[in-house]
């Protein structure tokens, strides 16, 4: 039937055009058939990667890997046999997606440390670091403005170590510890600030403690707790105060030039004025060691 509902007479085909159409008729069938293996293929490996505690793991990245390779055959087939190489760009991009997530062995799931609750489930390898665990709670929270600390057994994770030397294996749970941020700022009008981060960065000044020096501060430090606050004045005088209330806790021992925290927040380390360096204990102040020959 023609577009205005006539009856057209249809010339009969001759034995070469009929060939050819019979060609093309398979040639297109072959074609949606592997497409239609490959839309089969993608739905189980995106069914298993959308699933991952339905399985055990070892099964799962078997089952994953299998897939993965059948997937890749069939596209080379498909490209092979004419199909648009562009149409399946996207494909092969998610296809290394998948890839590089079968590769992490290790499911994590994190917990509140205080009521218990689930943050996320995050997929890892056993070389990564906490600050897998930490870009895994923050693309769930999208709270950027603390400072996140994970326990797993009794211990606090290093963010040096790997999660394989801290001994967490797959289907392993670790606890967070979630912290505001805080900003230290110092002046040589002699007073220094300790300030939580807000919304948009903005210091919360309701929240902030002031500390007044008897000289210009030359620098000031943060405890790697954030609880204490390490200050050395031009005159010589290194203290610790109370982050928070901004009390006196003590004074260091000797003339200090300049003061930093050990990374497990134990000891401060720094020079004096006589080309020594000094450690002291961060508890406190007493100084521990003098190094010479500097």
């Amino acid at each position: 039937f023609g577009s205005s509902g006539d009856l057209l007479w249809l010339r009969p085909l001759l034995p070469q055009q009929a060939t050819q159409l019979s060609a093309s008729s398979t040639e297109m069938a072959s074609t949606w058939s592997a497409l239609s293996n490959t839309m089969e293929l993608l739905s189980g490996l995106f069914s298993l990667e959308d699933s991952p505690t339905t399985l055990d793991p070892g099964r799962r990245q078997c089952d994953q890997g299998t897939y993965v390779e059948e997937l890749r055959r069939v596209i080379d087939k498909v490209e092979s046999e004419g199909a648009d190489s562009e149409a399946l760009d996207d494909i092969r991009q998610r296809l290394e997606e998948i890839e590089q997530e079968a590769s992490k062995g290790l499911a994590v799931t994190v917990r509140h440390a205080v009521s218990g609750e689930v943050v996320a489930v995050v997929r890892a390898r056993p070389t990564d670091t906490a600050a897998v665990l930490r870009e895994g709670v923050l693309r769930e929270t999208g709270d950027a403005l603390v400072a996140l600390r994970f326990i797993h057994g009794s211990k606090v994770l290093k963010d040096s170590e790997t999660l394989e030397e801290a001994g967490v294996q797959d289907g392993a749970s670790v606890l967070v510890i979630r912290s505001p941020l805080k900003c230290l700022t110092a002046s040589f009008d002699g007073t220094s600030r300790v300030c939580q981060l807000g919304k948009g960065n903005a210091a919360d000044d309701d929240k902030a403690s002031f500390m007044t020096e008897s000289g210009p501060v030359m620098s000031a430090a943060l405890s790697p707790c954030s609880g204490f606050v390490l200050v050395v004045c031009s005159g010589g005088d290194g203290c610790v105060r109370c982050a928070s209330t901004g009390e006196l806790e003590f004074h260091l021992q000797g003339w200090v030039a300049s003061g930093e925290y050990s990374s497990n927040g134990q000891f401060i380390t720094g020079a004096s004025d006589n080309g020594t360096a000094r450690i002291w204990c961060a508890k406190t102040g007493r100084c521990l060691h003098v190094l010479t020959g500097h």
